[in-house]
């Protein structure tokens, strides 16, 4: 027998629901146990299988005949019947409640095969449909819906910090600040930190490459429930400065270099010339979201400084996780943390001032923003599945009304009409599990494609596949389509008048006048659906193009990026400054290189720090300003426009006068009326540090995100800073990808030991911060293109299905006097009809619905008149072409033929 929480029963229970309540209160649990010991005497997989489709069918079937009889007998003032008993053990109930269903099925089967046309037409839409939907599905439950691959993932949350006076909701952690919480909290089991990821040189068999790493405190993998496959994990002690703490390798880093051989465990790998010991191998499928690393280190934190120093509460940088204890809710965490932060408001008022802190439950701190792209996502291809359920109903309908008379034939042979209801839902169940078969193929080559596609801020996508919740959504979509496109055709099929239908020319009966409102309803509700959709789509694409023509501040044509990162082992400040002149030097003079330029940050790519600025002979200091050092050569490689004043020289080396080049954000802080030649130092008025000489202004350059406004930013000469990390930038005369060989050649003569890495051009830059908005707008784009063909070919099908039934008025219209022009002008003037109406609902629809998008949009209204008008022009043109093509062929109608055929 089945178990109570098994998906089967639970499926079952769901369908149940279609059955009136009486049925349900008195028989639901006997039918619920009879499925039970019906599905536990199925021997194999492919039997229980069948056997619940059989029941869920039955339970529709006979549930949709049971309200519809219930219905007619309230309306007609009889009173029901004595309800039939369900015994469990009644074979009886088990063939009532299966009802005629494998000789409905084959006799469904057999129907399609005779109208291969109308088959292929019906599997094509829904396989479109149900493949879409499953395909977008899957990528949902693996984001929203799957937990996280964590040891009793609910009872972990991320901890973050916030501060209005920086502009802080929900940033990165303080060294200090984190482990007062540590020790000071009483709601969590225990309080773990990972920062990173981070690129780190590793040496192997005479080459030098560059490989990711993360760091943790010890307790890390041991609070999220991770478990090494070889080897161990990290210890508690070894958050702090020890001469035997290791690396924990990634698995996937262990299968590429190390075969999966256990013996790796042990062995030294030399990470910035110094060899560190390999102390265990991580699980398969271990990932922290935003640390993907091939390696992990221990944090190594100095415990004489790491509580004690300024800086390690000035400087934010880790990202904190804690697992509650048992019992303890979000808000009595939350009210803690807060109680600890403003405790060290008080204690340490240099570094804390209004610095709180919070938390977020984890599984909601991954899936951040995405939440809302995979809903309008979901939304966008449901909105496709319903106009390909509309476009089949009326596909079902135009195939009843032909079959009217054979119908009637049957009822009067003595088939009841439940049994013919039954026959003909069995065709639309037959229909959606080949449509569902097919469209779950569709999805697996999909989601390939979307993975492939999908924008790297996108959390888990690498766990995104057809696993058993997205097999029973496929199963649950398509009985729902059955549902949704079977039940009217098949009830309006079955409410045959037998008289009528079987004397001479019968077979019009039915395309009365029920069907042909019904089929207008539903090509009104394709047009609008389609309408709204593609509405969106227009909006997401003007989005994108508002996105792409905002001025970065600086020209992105034909730049390459990669960084470098030089040990501290080996280089102290001057030699980083040596270095770095000396390789731009030389790149500066290769053949296909213009200009060549270093700087500890680029624009759009991240990688800066930020701090507070004193303005010489100001009391209000500028907060949050982004730092870069840069070497005198940036401004006209990267193409940033010197507004006034000197770029750097040659002479502004360590030991001169400290100088700076502000951008137009910060020169608008000055209360002077000119910035140039003022003195600024790079902390709080109350703080010691060096005065720095404004002798440059330049133009605003984006620096995280083009639709944000551009932040206050301060270049100083990189020979003043000697940075060991820098990002190297050539200006090439062609592509600029295909220069990364002649870059390796020549960091490698200046140092072997050293290895260039992430190469990547600006576009690439600048590609990737819109890939979230581009992926949406892509495929919304592409299902709203979708649901406008479907649309266009339901209004096509059902005005030209109109004009072939209705060849004798035609014929008798043109015999008595009507032209070509009056019959075109009336079918036009009827499809277009139900269009308007469809164009007017959908606008309506949009103006609704489009505000979910208002988050999204970058200067751009929900309601943009432009994009309204031009969809909803277009969108009638396509109509008009479906329907003239019908009504052409009404005006091709020959009367004497049309008039001989009845």
């Amino acid at each position: 027998m089945l178990s109570s929480s098994s998906w089967p029963l639970r499926l079952f229970r769901f369908w149940l629901r279609a059955f009136p309540p009486g049925h349900r209160q008195r028989f639901g649990a006997e039918m619920t146990l009879m499925f039970q010991d019906g599905m536990g005497e199925q021997g194999s997989a492919r039997r229980r299988c069948g056997y619940l489709l059989k029941a869920l069918f039955g339970l529709l079937a006979n549930g949709f005949v049971l309200r519809a009889q219930g219905w007619r007998r309230r309306n007609s003032g009889f009173a029901d019947p004595p309800p039939m008993r369900f015994s469990p053990h009644s074979k009886k109930g088990l063939h009532l409640m299966l009802g005629s269903l494998p000789t409905g099925l084959r006799f469904a089967l057999r129907g399609l095969m005779r109208t291969p046309g109308f088959a292929l037409v019906a599997l094509f839409t829904l396989t479109l449909g149900i493949g879409a939907n499953t395909a977008i599905f899957s990528v949902l439950n693996s984001v929203l819906l799957r937990p996280l691959p964590f040891e009793r993932p609910h009872e972990l949350v991320q901890l973050w910090e916030s501060n209005p006076l920086k502009g802080w909701e929900r940033n990165s952690a303080a060294p200090a600040n984190f482990l007062d919480w540590k020790q000071q909290s009483t709601v969590f089991q225990d309080v773990a930190a990972y920062f990173g990821p981070g690129f780190i040189t590793w040496s192997a068999d005479g080459e030098v490459s560059q490989i990711v790493r993360a760091s943790a405190t010890g307790n890390f993998f041991s609070l999220l429930g991770a478990k090494p496959v070889a080897g161990r994990l990290f210890r508690d002690e070894e958050t702090w400065q020890s001469e035997n703490s290791g690396a924990v390798l990634s698995h996937g880093f262990w299968l590429r270099h190390f075969g999966g051989d256990p013996e790796a465990v042990g062995k030294n790998l030399i990470l910035n010339g110094s060899p560190v010991e390999i102390v265990g191998v991580l699980e398969a499928g271990f990932r922290v979201h935003d640390a993907d690393a091939d390696i992990w280190l221990p944090s190594q934190w100095n415990p004489q400084v790491i509580g004690v120093a300024v800086w390690t509460r000035r400087a934010h940088w880790i990202r904190p996780i804690a697992r509650l204890k048992p019992g303890v809710t979000l808000e009595q965490a939350s009210a803690e943390l807060e109680l600890i932060a403003k405790r060290l408001e008080k204690e340490y008022p240099e570094t804390n001032t209004q610095m709180g802190a919070g938390l977020t439950p984890l599984h909601e701190w991954v899936v951040g923003e995405s939440r809302a792209t995979l809903w309008v996502l979901m939304a966008a291809v449901g909105a496709v599945l319903l106009i390909a359920c509309a476009n089949v109903a009326n596909l079902l309908l135009a195939r009843g009304s032909a079959r009217y008379r054979e119908m009637a034939i049957r009822g009067a042979l003595g088939a009841g009409r439940a049994r013919l209801f039954v026959q003909m839902l069995g065709e639309s169940l037959m229909l959606a599990l080949l449509g569902g078969l097919l469209g779950l193929g569709l999805a697996w080559a999909a989601v390939a494609a979307l993975k492939a596609a999908a924008p790297p801020d996108l959390p888990r996508i690498w766990d995104v596949g057809i696993d058993g919740n997205v097999l029973l959504f496929c199963l649950a979509v398509a009985l729902a389509t059955a549902v949704f496109f079977g039940l009217a055709p098949a009830w309006s099929s079955t409410r045959t008048d037998l008289r009528s239908a079987l004397h001479e020319g019968g077979r019009q009966m039915g395309s009365g006048l029920g069907q042909g409102r019904l089929r207008g309803a539903l090509v009104t509700a394709e047009v609008a659906l389609s309408l709204m959709l593609v509405i969106a789509a227009g909006l997401l694409l003007r989005s994108l193009m508002e996105l792409r023509s905002v001025d970065p501040g600086f020209n992105p044509r034909n730049l390459l990026t990669f960084n470098l990162s030089l040990p501290g082992s080996r280089y102290n400040a001057a030699q980083a400054v040596a270095f770095c002149d000396q390789l731009v030097g030389r790149l500066s003079g290769l053949p296909g290189i213009r200009l060549a330029a270093a700087a500890s940050a680029l624009p759009l790519a991240g990688g800066t720090w930020t701090a507070d600025s004193t303005i010489e002979g100001q009391e209000e200091y500028v907060r949050e300003f982004r730092h870069r050092s840069i070497t005198p050569e940036y401004l006209e490689t990267m193409g940033v426009t010197l507004v006034k004043g000197r770029n750097f020289l040659e002479t502004d080396v360590g030991g001169s006068q400290g100088v700076v080049i502000i951008n137009e954000a910060f020169a608008r802080r000055f209360e002077h009326a000119e910035p140039l030649g003022h003195r600024i130092k790079l902390t709080k008025p109350d703080r010691d540090s060096p005065w720095l000489t404004v002798v440059g202004v330049v133009a605003d350059e984006k620096f995280e995100r083009l639709d944000e406004a551009a932040p206050i930013q301060v270049y100083q000469p990189h020979s003043q800073r000697g940075e060991r990390f820098m990002r190297v930038v050539l200006r090439s005369d062609g592509d600029p990808l295909l220069l990364s060989d002649t870059v390796r050649a020549e960091v490698a003569a200046l140092d072997p030991e050293i290895a260039p890495f992430s190469f990547r051009s600006m576009a690439q830059i600048i590609s990737n911060v819109l890939a979230q908005e581009r992926f949406m707008a892509q495929l919304v784009g592409m299902f709203a293109a979708l649901a406008l063909l479907l649309a266009s070919v339901g209004v096509y099908g059902v005005l030209a299905y109109s004009v072939s039934r209705r060849t004798q008025e035609f014929g008798v219209r043109m015999a008595l006097g009507a032209g070509k022009a009056d019959l075109l002008g009336m079918v036009l003037r009827q499809g277009m009809s139900t269009v308007g109406l469809g164009i007017v609902l959908g606008m309506a629809g949009a103006v609704a619905f489009n505000r979910i998008l208002a988050g999204v949009l970058f200067q751009v209204s929900t309601t943009d008149p432009r994009t309204f008008a031009l969809v909803a022009g277009a969108l009638a043109a396509v109509a008009l072409a479906a329907c003239y093509l019908p009504a052409q062929r009404a005006c091709r109608v020959d009367p004497n033929a049309a008039l001989r055929t009845e």
